[in-house]
């Protein structure tokens, strides 16, 4: 049986082959139509992020869950701008399109997609405009989402069938909404946990390929969330993924959605491979359980983080190759193009990822000399805290020989460069490195860098995530600022 939490507890026509037998661009069954783009690989990765809406019109017949022109005008919204940012643009194009007209059908003919889709519609309108009307509708949509969700899982317990995709995608922006809105971020956990539940019971059900887009990008953000809510306090982690179902979805996530493309053009929303997360997850382990602490753990986490380290030199060597490249640069170019099209997330996550594992290292050795107390914590509280956040600031401090590290310098360095505010503020898996950066810069310069990345990824999407994030920097920073001048320095 899939858990949900009860109210009281929460405050192309090209790729038809690929379509889901749940979606369709053209007039179906129920009464819908569509207009989708004719999309190709160029087209979608120079497209803004209102090209890719999909005018929708409703057949006057049709029994429809929209009650009026607002929450048209609230779907609208999720296809010109929103969807944009819950997907990456270095995906198939084949993904958008269809994964438009799937979240349109859901909203339009099932009552508890509808309400949770429109509170994330209205949540992100809010988040961009400040206009309050927009927050009071987030809240009543996603309170309708609550109830509508709830009756749904009291049928599917009594059907004894697998969920479909409608119910799994409720859930999925149900957990969105939380993590993207203002006001609901406590909530994120016991959904991502309903969805998790969800999946299992679909592949214990009806074991699931991942032929349709849809079911890649349900899948794909469910882990995704999952490590988003384990990696938002490292080392103080208090959401940990559920293994069992990491292997269950790796599994079925192995056979590509679109076989003559890329694995990296086949992940619609992870876009860092997912051995990566799981590296990043295990460093982050490392010092929250004592127990996996052991010569062979230190021995495979850095033999793994070296090899990804190699990676980022690969790719940055490539990048640096002359205008005029020999065939072989050419050749490397190609390949890494192929391989890793985000490259900008990749650096920053294998960065990101390396100086947090120095940063282990040095703690797990203070630790090894004087078992009650760190080597080092942050200022102001005692040594005995968890490093790295707690839900209230903890004023984190990376250990003093790191504060001028190899991996932030080369990170900055990429931070500085013009097309980063075109594809990395309009990426969703931003927030993360530049977190961990947030925590190492130390000078008003680098500082200031990072605050304005950040910034202009909060103006472009509305991610409520990244105003928790600055806030807690913010407070950080002038913590430190506070202790230094204490100090005398």
């Amino acid at each position: 049986m899939a858990w949900w939490p009860v109210s009281s507890e929460l405050y192309d026509r090209r790729y038809r082959a690929h379509q889901s037998r749940q979606c369709t661009d053209a007039q179906g069954q129920d009464g819908i139509t569509f207009v989708t783009h004719d999309v190709d690989e160029a087209y979608c990765r120079t497209r803004s992020p209102g090209d890719f809406s999909t005018p929708m019109r409703q057949n006057p017949k049709m029994h429809s869950a929209i009650c009026s022109n607002d929450e048209i005008a609230l779907l609208q919204h999720y296809l010109d701008a929103f969807g944009t940012f819950v997907l990456l643009g270095t995906a198939h194009a084949a993904f958008r399109p269809e994964y438009l007209v799937c979240i349109a059908r859901f909203t339009l003919t099932y009552a508890p997609a509808k309400c949770a889709i429109l509170a994330c519609c209205a949540s992100n309108k809010y988040q961009l405009t400040k206009e309050e009307q927009f927050r009071k509708l987030s809240l009543k949509y996603y309170c309708q989402a609550v109830k509508e969700i709830n009756v749904a899982l009291t049928e599917l317990e009594n059907s004894r069938s697998g969920p479909n995709d409608a119910l799994v995608t409720a859930v999925v922006h149900m957990y969105i909404n939380a993590l993207w809105g203002p006001e609901l971020h406590d909530d994120a956990a016991n959904h991502v946990v309903g969805a998790v539940q969800l999946l299992k019971l679909r592949y214990a059900k009806s074991p699931l390929c991942m032929e349709q887009p849809m079911h890649r990008i349900n899948a794909e953000s469910v882990i995704y969330q999952s490590f988003l809510l384990s990696m938002e306090h490292p080392l103080h982690a208090p959401f940990e993924v559920d293994t069992a179902f990491l292997a269950q979805t790796q599994n079925v996530l192995s056979p590509p959605t679109f076989s003559d493309s890329s694995a990296a053009a086949n992940s619609p929303v992870l876009g860092v491979p997912l051995q990566l997360f799981c590296l990043i997850s295990d460093v982050m382990q490392l010092y929250k359980s004592p127990e996996l602490i052991s010569a062979d753990n230190f021995t495979r986490i850095k033999r793994e983080m070296v090899h990804w380290e190699h990676v980022a030199n690969t790719i940055e060597r490539a990048a640096l190759s002359p205008t005029d490249p020999t065939p072989v640069q050419e050749h490397l170019r190609c390949d890494i193009k192929h391989e890793y099209p985000h490259t900008n997330a990749m650096l920053l996550y294998i960065f990101a990822g390396s100086l947090l594992l120095d940063w282990v290292v040095e703690l797990i050795q203070g630790q090894s000399e004087d078992l009650e107390e760190p080597a080092w914590s942050p200022p102001g509280k005692p040594r005995t805290e968890p490093l790295l956040m707690s839900n209230t600031v903890s004023s984190p401090s990376p250990p003093s020989s790191l504060k001028t590290s190899w991996q932030l310098s080369r990170a900055l360095a990429i931070l500085r460069r013009p097309e980063i505010h075109e594809s990395w503020t309009l990426c969703h898996l931003g927030w993360w490195p530049m977190m961990i950066f947030g925590y190492a810069v130390n000078c008003d310069e680098d500082i200031a860098l990072v605050k304005h990345v950040l910034l202009c990824m909060r103006q472009r999407t509305g991610y409520g995530l990244l105003d928790r994030i600055l806030a807690e920097l913010e407070q950080l920073w002038a913590a430190r600022d506070t202790s230094w001048a204490l100090k005398g320095g």
